[in-house]
């Protein structure tokens, strides 16, 4: 029985009103079928049928059938015209028009045996279409009955006593079984799966730490990174090896002939390497010395083209951000969507990504590797994105099936933790992230995620009052600073620059800095310095910028995270590439004082007092050491509390100290955390 969703109007896949020029647009595909022997929208899955319907146009009949009347194809053509007022008004006109065309030889000049076969196949092809006309109206159905199979809309929840880690899930290829990274009551993450045909999910042992899984494409086995690796863990068997080191993985993607490419760090190329392990090779080409980013590798179906996100590119930088199609014969990358940030991945002719929030589908052509006609959204301006590395949280099977995480789902959270490292209450707002307490005591400042959509400004609450009001506008806001007075915020809009807005509303903010991935981290005590990091280079510098000059000086080449004893006259900063924590006098010169060895450890903050350093281990605990600010000597790091923040990685922070000594942490919730949701059978949001 023919699938009635070939034959739907193109109205009627944009949700819009109809009526009986929608049923000539399906008697028009009935009849181009019957004729032609082929689909007038052909397609493998619903994706790609619906797509064809509402952006293409039929192949020419004459093409495949030389002999047909001319005026017959013209009568199909007003059929399927897209524009409904360009068809025939009622099935009546169009049943005289084709009994007409059945009588004549107009146009054609074929012998008789062909005019006869083709009156033969005419007349059938119009009895099937206007039998089935009639069928369905008699049942009462027709044209508002014959849609798509119902789109279903499906939570996942966590395992009991787990969240899962924002931005860690991937669907099999297959579309059975989905992997993805949770997290414990201990605060310890690992890898799990669990078949969508179960309730039940399966931790895999020895992945702990695991991040950013990616499936192979038999559905058998699943790359992920964790303590500085790229592995695999084969699920038969659990068993999990070592492939290569990767100092932070950003994404992963493996073909059938067993090659994995990757992104090893948070800059520079990707690199391929067997899936049995090897010595990785670069398979891109990233400008040297910049802080040009390739990340989220995605195979397409022949194994040698991937998908892939430039982030972070400079001026001078042959490749502009967007995504490209890169080739591991080592053919030049190709810009397939330049007004694209982020990751995107591919399915049945599909090309799926994240604009505004919202996952979109645009046609695909993998033999030409470029775009076809309009992208059509999927699902409502709510998806997760990550914004400093554009990561949107989806991931789609081979049939199109789409799991995402919604904002509206998973609204971050405040946890409030005494002296002692325990926790006592969340936070009366939900949405906040990045907490910064300002230097008088009296209010907090984060970005938010006011409408819980993925959009982000920045907010200010008052700690004594307990209400709030907005500071920003644009959406795109993050890492808010105190000016020492606690009249002004420093915050950054979008990744390239950085402004200034006083607190009260009293003037527009002002722009002060621009750059690549700049981020503002501390304000001097005088009011005159603006600390930041600045991601222009192949690694992070650590900028001061003189207000009153309107100045940029370097103070570390290499370094990220700069915070200023409240005396201002020690700094602590990640050290870069190693990654762990120093202190060293201001402005110099003098020794870097280690205060963690342990690479991956991140966010230094000082206590008010300037006697203690908190910072973050990639385990996620907080820790502590005493500082002495006359001899700058720093004893052996002791654990505060374990947290659950998402990561402890660099770039932004995750937890503010307050004047009385309590922390305010990110966290993810204890147990019950946000669900992941699963689209079947999806159609554009108009249609729901």
């Amino acid at each position: 029985m023919w699938a009635l969703w070939r034959y739907m109007s193109p109205e009627q896949l944009e949700g819009k009103p109809l009526d009986g020029q929608s049923d000539i647009f399906s008697l028009g595909a009935v009849l181009y079928e019957s004729l032609t022997g082929e689909k007038a929208f052909p397609g493998n899955t619903q994706l790609s049928v619906a797509a064809a319907i509402v952006e293409k146009e039929p192949a020419p009949i004459l093409k495949s059938k030389p002999m047909t009347p001319p005026s017959l194809e013209r009568a199909i053509r007003m059929c399927l015209a897209k524009d409904r007022e360009e068809r025939w008004q009622s099935a009546r006109d169009l049943a005289s028009e084709l009994a007409w065309i059945a009588q004549t030889d107009t146009g054609t000049q074929a012998p008789v045996s062909t005019r006869i076969g083709l009156r033969e196949r005419l007349a059938w092809g119009l009895a099937v279409a206007l039998g089935l006309l009639a069928l369905l109206l008699a049942l009462g159905v027709g044209r508002r009955s014959a849609r798509l199979p119902q789109m279903v809309r499906t939570t996942l929840l966590p395992p009991a006593g787990t969240s899962f880690l924002p931005f860690n899930f991937a669907l099999s290829p297959d579309g059975a079984r989905v992997a993805f990274v949770a997290m414990g009551e201990d605060g310890k993450s690992t890898l799990w799966v669990r078949a969508l045909s179960s309730a039940n999910s399966q931790e895999i042992t020895a992945t702990e730490g695991a991040t950013y899984p990616f499936w192979s494409p038999d559905s058998q086995q699943l790359g992920f990174f964790a303590q500085g690796g790229l592995k695999a863990v084969d699920l038969e068997n659990s068993s999990v090896r070592n492939i290569c080191p990767a100092t932070q993985g950003f994404g992963g993607t493996w073909n059938r002939e067993g090659v994995i490419v990757f992104a090893a760090n948070v800059s520079g190329p990707m690199f391929r390497v067997p899936a049995a392990g090897g010595t990785p090779e670069p398979v891109t080409r990233s400008q040297e010395g910049s802080a040009e980013a390739h990340h989220w590798p995605y195979f397409l179906p022949d194994g040698k083209h991937f998908l892939y996100f430039v982030n972070w590119s400079s001026p001078t930088s042959p490749q502009k951000n967007g995504i490209y199609v890169g080739s591991l014969d080592g053919r030049a990358p190709k810009l397939i969507a330049p007004n694209v940030t982020g990751n995107a991945q591919y399915a049945s002719g599909i090309l799926f990504y994240v604009r505004d929030r919202t996952v979109m589908a645009q046609p695909f052509d993998e033999t030409k590797l470029e775009t076809e006609r309009a992208a059509i959204p999927v699902t409502q301006p709510e998806v997760e994105k990550f914004f400093d590395f554009w990561q949107s949280s989806f991931s789609v099977a081979r049939d199109g099936e789409l799991l995402f995480a919604s904002a509206a789902d998973a609204p971050s959270r405040l946890l409030w933790y005494d002296k002692t490292g325990k926790a006592s209450e969340q936070f009366p707002e939900l949405g906040y992230k990045g907490p910064q307490f300002s230097p008088d005591g009296n209010f907090l400042a984060a970005y938010v995620d006011d409408e819980h959509n993925g959009k982000h400004f920045i907010r200010v609450y008052d700690l004594q009052r307990r209400l709030s009001w907005r500071v920003s506008d644009g959406g795109d806001e993050s890492n808010p600073v105190w000016s020492p007075d606690s009249k002004l915020l420093a915050y950054r809009e979008a990744t390239s620059q950085i402004v200034v807005a006083p607190v009260d509303g009293s003037r527009p903010a002002q722009q002060i800095v621009t750059g690549v991935n700049v981020i503002p981290c501390d304000w001097s005590a005088d009011g005159n310095l603006l600390y930041m990091s600045l991601g222009g280079g192949a690694y992070p510098t650590v900028e001061v910028l003189s207000l009153q000059e309107k100045k940029v000086t370097t103070l570390a080449k290499l370094g990220a995270e700069p915070q200023f004893s409240p005396d201002g006259k020690w700094v602590a900063y990640v050290g870069i590439p190693t990654r762990n924590i120093s202190v060293q006098k201001y402005p110099g010169p003098g020794p870097h004082i280690a205060v963690s060895r342990i690479p991956g450890s991140a966010q230094p903050r000082w206590s008010p007092d300037g006697k203690r350093i908190y910072f973050l281990q990639p385990d996620r605990k907080l820790m502590v050491v005493s500082f002495d600010g006359v001899t700058g000597r720093v004893s052996p790091p002791e654990l505060v509390v374990q947290t659950r923040v998402t990561t402890a990685a660099f770039g932004w922070f995750q937890y503010g100290v307050a004047v009385d000594g309590r922390f305010l942490v990110d966290s993810l919730p204890v147990s019950n955390g946000a669900p992941l949701t699963l689209i079947t059978n999806w159609q554009p949001p108009a249609n729901r």
